[in-house]
């Protein structure tokens, strides 16, 4: 079960990595159009695209931990038996 939430994780993790909306802020800037707000747009998805990949780091790290809960159980169950 843990192995499995685990390979979930980084299976999602990766969608996210992947979602072409973290490509967005290559296509702003001033020079994409012309208006009063274009560096906060730039700034707005500069700010989801770290959180997205905090977010990535963080299924990650749990992918991690969920495996080593799994090895440790896995290695009590062979000393028991």
């Amino acid at each position: 079960m843990y192995r499995s939430r685990a390979r979930h994780l980084r299976t999602f993790a990766g969608q996210i990595e992947s979602t072409p909306a973290l490509q967005l802020e290559e296509h702003t800037g001033v020079d994409t159009w012309h208006g009063p707000r274009p560096q906060t747009c730039c700034d707005s998805l500069a700010a989801a695209r770290r959180a997205a990949h905090d977010a990535v780091d963080d299924l990650r790290a749990q992918a991690w931990s969920l495996d080593e809960t799994a090895r440790r159980i896995e290695a009590e169950l062979d000393l028991t038996t």
